[in-house]
């Protein structure tokens, strides 16, 4: 964030950014701000800043610089975008006539791609979570989608593609012992192929208690949602793998309620927690706002937001997040947690590929994040925290 508050992108690396980043606060970086300008307006889900705050990114390489293309500037000849001073730049780095070949008649708008080779698919990195207050970090690795398109893909800045949904419409999927490759209509069913699993497993621990300040956070991501479900008010529909409309809520005379009231487009997850012994099964339901131990029932959650938490202490301090609870004082065991998408005749079909291939669930990815604070012991700060990714039960019909 910055020094107000709000969301950026901020970076400390020295090669040039399209568009331009600007001057930030945080010494030797740059930043560029988020904005609302996709989605303000568009429902009732809110146009504030504070929507851009939660959520997950995506990274997609569009091709491989070429060396050998070069950009007219104020400099002179401009190598491509190679920082001056690493491995032979050439010294005549200007980030703005980067920035600028995306202008009209600019070198990028009219080079027919030539500036890009193909994609060769080698991105790699990970990702931080920090509370600095805490003194916590989280650290995580992204789920890596290997060609996604194969031919080159530059667009201009003020373009939202390429995105998943450009993706080639062919999936390949390794699952309980089978390798099997689907063709589909759209790229984004190719995507969402890959990612669709009937559960989700990981471990948990908490909720807190006083002698066991332990937590755990469990984020459950629907990275192609967004493809399938949209806004109710302007009749467009949702389809399958999903079954839930978007919810903008609507007045009896046919306006919109005050911005912000959107319930979103929810789905249903049954959730099971399993204690380490393997001898109880813990679940937790509740009622308005009272909260009682179930056994051996399971939970129901629903994921309503493309990006969703589900809390066992409010590690991320979401304010969005779902949360588990007990009346009185919480037990703290520790164990293993589920989270199956149920299967009735009134879910939606699973998706099929063009050659009837089936993938029941949806598509998810995600992780789980476990802190343990314990304050100050001994003039040291004792707070830890760690991140584990899903595990997942993947079905072929």
């Amino acid at each position: 964030r910055d020094a107000t508050g709000k969301p950026v992108l901020r970076t400390f690396d020295p090669a040039c950014t399209v568009p331009h980043f600007g001057p930030s606060n945080a010494a030797g970086a740059t930043e560029i701000a988020f904005t609302n300008a996709s989605y303000a307006g568009y429902d009732q889900a809110g146009s504030g800043l504070d929507r851009a705050k939660e959520g997950h990114f995506e990274v997609i390489e569009m091709g491989e610089i070429n060396d050998s293309f070069q950009l007219s500037s104020g400099k002179g000849l401009v190598q491509a975008i190679s920082p001056p001073s690493l491995l032979g730049g050439s010294g005549n780095q200007d980030c703005a006539a980067v920035a600028a070949a995306w202008n009209a008649g600019g070198a990028f708008s009219s080079s027919g791609g030539a500036e890009l080779t193909a994609p060769t698919g080698n991105l790699l990195g990970h990702a931080l979570i920090i509370n600095v207050p805490q003194g916590t970090e989280y650290s995580y690795d992204p789920v890596a989608l290997g060609r996604l398109f194969v031919a080159k893909r530059h667009t201009g800045p003020a373009d939202a593609h390429p995105n998943l949904g450009d993706a080639d419409p062919t999936s390949f999927v390794v699952a309980n012992g089978e390798v099997r490759q689907s063709t589909w209509s759209t790229g984004i069913d190719a995507v969402s192929a890959v990612l669709t699993h009937k559960k989700i497993i990981n471990e948990y621990v908490g909720p807190p208690t006083a002698t066991a300040p332990v937590s755990t956070d469990v984020i459950v991501s629907l990275p192609t949602k967004s493809f399938y479900v949209t806004r109710e008010s302007d009749g467009q529909t949702t389809r399958a793998p999903f079954g839930s409309r978007f919810d903008n809520l609507n007045n009896t005379d046919g306006t919109w309620l005050a911005d912000g009231t959107s319930q979103g487009a929810c789905e249903s997850v049954s959730t099971l927690r399993i204690s380490r012994d393997g001898g109880s099964l813990i679940s937790i339901g509740c009622l308005n706002a009272a909260c009682f131990a179930v056994m051996p029932s399971h939970e129901s959650f629903a994921l309503c937001w493309q990006t969703s938490v589900i809390s066992m202490g409010n590690v991320l301090e979401s304010a969005n997040a779902q949360h588990f609870g007990r009346i009185g004082a919480p037990v703290t065991i520790p164990g293993t947690i589920n989270f199956s998408f149920p299967s009735h005749s009134l879910s939606p079909p699973p998706l099929t590929s063009l050659e009837g291939h089936k993938y029941p669930g949806l598509p998810v990815a995600g992780f789980a994040m476990q802190r343990r604070i314990n304050g100050d012991l001994g003039g040291v700060r004792a707070n830890y925290g760690g991140t584990s990714m899903h595990k997942y039960e993947t079905g072929l019909e």
